[in-house]
């Protein structure tokens, strides 16, 4: 796993300043996952569309464990830097009162979220099924990583599953 810093050019403290992330891809895969119309991060995002200085920086390349625990020590505490949530942590799901918001919202403007009807032609859904047909899931237990494959091709030491990241 990498630990990772994305700042601006001027930036000179990590343990104060941009965002501090790990990752088990490419630190510039990632850098194009913040940069994404559905990041989650998007304090992240909106530092990367409005400055033009912005870089990544390898800090760390260890295990995912490591990686959590070195998260953690340059994040001990929600809101440093661009960092909303303490490191090794996910930023904290919505309120029963700020879901009631976005429900009304959406019910409002006569949205029907997540209507693969409205989003996907009867084709592309029935290609996609096809496509998924006789493959299973696997993860890799050191590294997290998931993909579909077909049973009879699950590579060494990878096991059939989902990762769970809270296991």
């Amino acid at each position: 796993m990498i630990v990772y810093w994305i700042k601006r050019k001027t930036m000179i403290n990590p343990y104060k300043e941009g965002y501090i992330g790990i990752t088990n891809k490419s630190i510039n895969e990632r850098l194009l996952g913040h940069k994404k119309a559905y990041s989650k991060c998007s304090i992240v995002k909106k530092a990367i569309e409005k400055y033009n200085d912005i870089e990544i920086i390898e800090l760390h390349n260890t295990t995912k464990i490591d990686a959590l625990k070195l998260e953690e020590k340059y994040r001990p505490s929600e809101k440093i830097g661009w960092n909303i949530c303490k490191g090794g942590g996910y930023p904290p799901r919505p309120s029963e009162k700020t879901k009631a918001k976005i429900s009304a919202t959406i019910k409002k403007l006569g949205v029907i979220p997540y209507d693969k009807n409205k989003t996907h032609s009867p084709e592309a859904l029935a290609k996609a099924t096809a496509k998924r047909i006789g493959r299973k899931r696997i993860h890799n237990p050191l590294t997290g990583v998931q993909k579909m494959v077909n049973p009879n091709n699950i590579p060494e030491g990878w096991i059939l599953g989902s990762y769970n990241i809270n296991a």
